[in-house]
């Protein structure tokens, strides 16, 4: 370690030795060289952020927010939509007696025992 920091001083001292030999036109030169590098780095960094990232982020933001907005629409549409099935709707439309609504129990288990026989005959033809 010793050998190290022994051989970064001699360095550091070579360097400042020559720096401080330098005349100062050189050393105007060099700064300005310094100062129009660094200039330069900042605009680049900016034209990147403007002409690349603001306009993608913006469209995405865009996007996303149209997205939201219509689910958001949709999910209104629907829960004001009559969600009954179709075949209430025809009983309903129909012309037949309102004594068939009245009896909406009857017809349920009535579908009921349709879906159970169903079932007996499918294990029937399996089994």
């Amino acid at each position: 370690m010793k050998e190290n920091n022994n051989f970064e001083d001699v360095c550091h001292d070579w360097f400042e030795k020559q720096v401080e030999s330098t005349d100062s036109s050189t050393l105007s030169k060099l700064n300005r060289a310094r100062h129009k590098a660094l200039e330069s780095i900042d605009k680049k960094s900016n034209l990147k952020i403007t002409k690349f990232i603001l306009p993608v982020t913006s469209t995405a933001f865009i996007f996303f927010l149209s997205l939201n907005i219509m689910q958001f629409e949709e999910n209104k549409e629907n829960s004001l939509a009559f969600d009954a099935p179709v075949t209430d709707i025809e009983i309903i439309l129909s012309e037949e007696s309102l004594d068939m609504i009245e009896q909406i129990e009857f017809y349920s288990w009535l579908e009921e025992q349709d879906d159970i026989d169903l079932i007996q005959k499918y294990l029937q033809e399996v089994g």
